[in-house]
């Protein structure tokens, strides 16, 4: 015997308004809420303590960047801060691994899209036990991708992406100095590396050894190094420096901001030996 087929009803607006008002019915909410309150108020009570902690962390971290405290006297900054730090706990209360750090991403570019500072973001991140920093770096060369495949220019994405093509440059002294660097293009911006192409070359006969040495720039910390090379002589090469190689002089609770290359030789070059190194390309995304 075949099954009976089923009735359906189409449900008119009017239809579907009239059976939204009889459920709006006061003694069926306060049969639930008789049923509910005393284990809801026990959530609520538990929640609360978290609650005082993460404006307690919130507060805290804010003024750590901001002594002057330009967003604690703004109330509808610190709330969002607040939102953010409340979201952040959220998801951690249910995802973790991978997901943890796509849900941790997905709120930093919203909020940061708000308007709230990027280094107080991730301040705040860090403060409350998610390192979201490391989410960002791993997805950058993804999202980049990801805009140049929709055909969006990257000045009207979500964040700018920084390219900077530097020139070789002869080398032919024997005390630390800067050969190149990469700086922020505007004030109060940070960025996430992706990646830094370097190009050595110690000819034959230059009779010296070249170092080189290269420094993450960090708003607070200063110097952090990230790069350390000896090429001797003869030897000629260039190197993706990728982000998991980077990713050894990052530092915790900080801004990253620019990018420095240090050069010198053992001793004296020969004349018309000299070693030579720059910076081939770099890339990276402002926030």
């Amino acid at each position: 015997m075949t099954r009976r087929r089923r009735y359906t009803m189409d449900r008119s607006a009017s239809h579907r308004a009239l059976l939204w008002y009889r459920k709006m019915d006061g003694n069926v909410y306060k049969m639930i809420l008789d049923r509910v309150k005393e284990q809801a108020f026990e959530r609520f009570l538990d929640y609360q303590a978290v609650h005082e902690w993460i404006i307690k962390k919130v507060r805290e971290t804010i003024m750590k960047l901001d002594p002057n405290g330009n967003d604690i006297y703004d109330h509808a900054r610190m709330q969002a801060y607040v939102w953010f730090a409340q979201g952040l706990w959220y998801i951690s209360q249910r995802y973790k691994g991978d997901a943890l750090k796509r849900e941790a991403q997905a709120l930093f570019w919203y909020f940061h899209q708000l308007g709230l500072r990027p280094e107080a973001l991730i301040a705040v991140s860090n403060a409350v036990g998610i390192d979201i920093m490391s989410a960002l770096r791993e997805n950058v060369s993804r999202a980049i991708n990801l805009i140049t495949a929709l055909g969006i220019p990257a000045y009207q994405a979500f964040f700018k992406t920084r390219r900077y093509k530097g020139e070789i440059k002869t080398i032919n002294w024997t005390d630390p100095r800067v050969v190149d660097e990469v700086l922020p293009s505007e004030e109060n911006i940070s960025i996430v590396i992706d990646r830094i192409v370097l190009y050595f070359e110690n000819p034959k006969g230059s009779k010296c050894t070249l170092y080189v040495k290269g420094v993450l720039l960090y708003k607070f910390a200063g110097e952090s190094e990230c790069i350390k090379e000896t090429i001797p002589e003869g030897k000629k090469f260039s190197y993706d420096y990728l982000r998991e190689y980077l990713s050894r002089g990052y530092v915790d609770n900080d801004v990253l901001i620019g990018f420095r290359l240090y050069a010198w030789c053992s001793k004296a070059p020969r004349s018309g030996y000299e070693p030579k190194c720059g910076i081939v390309d770099f890339s990276a995304v402002q926030l």
